[in-house]
């Protein structure tokens, strides 16, 4: 019970990062032939990535709530960067459609910098 965290965690920072290469390749250009391509499977799959890096950051919260009698709630720089991921990811969904803001691809950037540090700072959180 207590691998499901990590399990889910790593599989979503994997979610993320390749999230992060596809939304790369979606920019316009002209060196870039296949970006409506891209764009169309980022805009399919990054709901799903996102819902799980909710599920990650809620299950930390349960695992650490629950399972861990060490480990206070939200009291480690992994919880908040689990935290900042989820918020990262819904503000990222929130600003999908609204190309013109311009906010998106910055948003995305830092839940891949987020999911990246939330997965480097929970290893010496692994049971």
């Amino acid at each position: 019970m207590a691998w499901i965290h990590p399990l889910l965690g790593a599989i979503a920072v994997a979610g993320v990062v390749w999230m992060a290469w596809v939304g790369l390749n979606a920019r316009p250009g002209p060196r870039r032939p296949g970006a409506g391509a891209a764009r169309r499977q980022h805009a399919r799959v990054a709901p799903a990535v996102g819902a799980l890096v909710g599920l990650a950051a809620a299950g930390g919260l349960l695992s650490a709530g629950l399972l861990r009698d060490d480990i206070d709630l939200l009291s480690t720089a992994h919880g908040w960067a689990g935290l900042g991921c989820a918020a990262f990811a819904a503000a990222s969904w929130a600003t999908a459609r609204r190309r013109r803001l311009g906010l998106h691809p910055y948003l995305g950037l830092g839940l891949l910098m987020a999911a990246v540090g939330a997965l480097l700072l929970g290893l010496e959180h692994l049971p």
